[in-house]
């Protein structure tokens, strides 16, 4: 079950001395925390041998607190997994939520605290916690404490006796907003490309995918940023496919320490094993571009071992102008007719797959998200490829997260007018202190954009 490292991290960040189990025998302490981001099946495949010690523990009275992943198993089973019986510690099922809205559920939403005498809430004010999923548990029995809306209503936080549960993620919920907007936000995410050539890591931004400019330390920025609002923070290994090589894991693990929003990371992730490597280091979600083109069974695996909700699919895409293109999605803009080709290897090699037709195949293989990034606007500053991202965030229905083109705060605002994307993604007016995040929500704010 992934997150244990973000978990870790937070609880040694107020004070605590946490311990890491991975046998049942270990399991010995004052309170008990089961972080997740992962799939049903997969989560209580790996429980369920640590059951019977957990059980003795909560027959003592120690408390039990499971996040997201961690509440859902407390239930009996799941759609997600309907063959796999879950932990039965309380009444009900998990579901697939029932939205016209895009899922999975991701980013910062409300709550409405139900009841304010459960010790777990006691003294939360409602307002913006993080979530990231597409089931929720739905009891038949009263234990439910928190809600939130996402087109209908979704248990966020159960109570019974010593067992507590939240769906949101408490550990990357920063300091808890006070605004009770019962609906979802839009997102600002800093990207920070990092090119590991060097020991430590450095942070560095192009034009084009080209003209590369040192812009800062990995950790420093993203501290930086944290402080500053960010409501996500990507990180992207530019070199890692090109140079054949794993991803940045110490950056991540230096990052995580001390940055408690959720870290999305790409570049060198080729395998199950090297995302389960990077969730151990601290992330909360993987994005991958050039190991889904070249063997797109990958999505699939990642969303069947870790949940859809924790695989990206990063697209870099640039247009190709033609009247007419056979077996291409063709879009008219004002500079002439095009359809939108995918590159991989950090935009150095193209493939001729359709972008717009690739965002429709990984989210049905199992995709939660796409980062869609205009190789044409990259760096430029002139605002994001409006045609490209109404494109691909009108055909599907997982969240699209724009980049690239970013260069004053109209451009954002713009493009949450002008499309469907759920959030976006800035590089060079953070970096270069153009603007800061506090600027950009003051502007989106004033213009009555949904923001954190």
């Amino acid at each position: 079950m992934g997150n244990v490292k973000s978990v870790y991290n937070a609880l040694k960040f107020l004070g605590a001395t946490p311990t890491i189990v991975d046998t049942p025998s270990k399991v010995d302490g004052d309170k008990i925390i089961i972080p997740g981001v992962g799939a049903f099946g997969e989560g209580m495949n790996k429980l369920r041998r640590f059951i019977p010690k957990l059980e003795r523990s909560l027959d003592s009275g120690i408390p039990l607190l499971g996040i997201c992943l961690g509440l859902e198993v407390f239930f009996e089973v799941s759609e997600e997994s309907p063959n796999v019986d879950g932990w039965r510690l309380m009444g009900g099922r998990v579901e697939k939520i029932r939205t016209a809205l895009r899922l999975p559920h991701i980013g910062w939403n409300s709550i409405e605290i139900k009841k304010k005498t459960c010790p777990l809430f006691k003294d939360v004010k409602e307002g913006y916690v993080y979530f990231i999923h597409s089931y929720h548990a739905v009891p038949d029995e009263d234990v439910i404490v928190a809600t939130t809306q996402h087109g209908c209503e979704i248990t966020a936080g159960v109570w019974k006796s010593n067992i507590y549960g939240t769906q949101f993620h408490p550990e990357k919920s920063g300091i808890l907003g006070l605004r009770g907007v019962k609906m979802l936000c839009r997102r600002i995410i800093p990207c920070l490309d990092c090119d590991l050539a060097f020991p430590d890591g450095r942070v560095v931004k192009g034009i084009e995918f080209k003209q590369i400019k040192y812009a800062g330390i990995p950790w420093q920025l993203a501290a930086k940023y944290y402080e500053d609002g960010a409501d996500e923070i990507v990180f992207l290994d530019i070199t890692a496919s090109k140079d054949k090589r794993e991803t940045m894991f110490h950056v991540i693990e230096k990052t995580s320490e001390n940055v408690f929003v959720p870290l999305t990371v790409g570049g060198g992730i080729r395998s199950v094993q090297d995302a389960r490597k990077v969730f151990n280091a601290g992330a909360d979600k993987v994005s991958i571009n050039t190991a889904a083109i070249k063997n797109p069974i990958i999505v699939n695996k990642l969303a069947r071992y870790f949940g859809s909700q924790a695989c990206v699919v990063a697209i870099d895409a640039k247009r190709r102008y033609v009247k007419d293109a056979e077996g291409k999605t063709v879009i008219k803009t004002i500079q002439g007719t095009c359809w939108f080709e995918c590159s991989i290897y950090g935009g150095r090699t193209f493939t001729g797959i359709d972008a717009i037709r690739w965002a429709i195949e990984v989210e049905k293989r199992g995709a939660g998200e796409i980062l869609l990034t205009s190789m044409d606007r990259d760096g430029g500053k002139d605002g994001y490829d409006i045609p490209l991202t109404e494109a691909v965030s009108e055909r599907v229905r997982i969240p699209v997260i724009a980049s690239g083109g970013c260069g004053v705060l109209a451009h954002i605002h713009e493009v949450f007018q002008r499309t469907k994307v759920s959030a976006a993604l800035a590089a060079s007016i953070f970096h270069y202190e153009t603007h800061s995040i506090k600027e950009v929500k003051e502007f989106l704010a004033e213009r009555n954009q949904r923001i954190r």
